[in-house]
């Protein structure tokens, strides 16, 4: 479990759990681990939360780094994202600035609580889910959170932007 998010959510009084996934069910797609716990949950409610860096006359703006959420079974339309942030283009993180600018790896990038305070770009589809589940801190934890709540930590506690847009191919 990581500290940092349990933590957060204990102190800010976050409406969220964070669900173990058993170590037998590592190779599992988060989503089939939770059928598997008995949560009624589908792919497409996952969250997939990719770190993403704008980049501005022809440099990498880490400084306005983005977190965009997908839903797992959707693909990122670089496109759309770079006109929601008005900029000329925007690009897929590498795995180590990701971890270096949320502070979580691959795989287990929660929607809120970054090291850093990431602005939010949810797809409308995902915002319109009652409930998600997305990266719990680690690859072996999962977060049950709605949308409106992360939109809530985002801006009330994080003081950082949040915003919902057709984001996916």
């Amino acid at each position: 479990m990581d500290d940092k998010l349990s933590a957060f959510i204990e102190a800010h009084g976050v409406d969220a759990a964070l669900i173990a996934k058993p170590s037998t069910q590592q190779t599992l797609k988060a989503h089939e681990a939770l059928v598997a716990l008995g949560y009624n949950v589908n792919a497409s409610q996952m969250i997939k939360a990719l770190v993403c860096v704008p980049v501005i006359a022809e440099h990498f703006a880490e400084e306005k780094a983005v977190l965009a959420l997908i839903a797992g079974t959707d693909k990122l339309n670089l496109a759309a994202l770079s006109k929601v942030l008005g900029c000329e283009r925007v690009i897929i993180a590498d795995q180590a600035t990701a971890e270096r600018l949320s502070g979580y790896p691959r795989g287990g990038t929660p929607p809120i609580v970054h090291d850093r305070p990431l602005q939010v770009v949810i797809d409308d589809a995902l915002y319109s889910k009652p409930v998600l589940y997305g990266g719990g801190g680690s690859t072996d934890m999962v977060m049950k959170i709605t949308p409106s709540e992360i939109k809530r930590v985002t801006e009330e506690i994080e003081k950082a932007k949040f915003a919902v847009a057709r984001i996916r191919a």
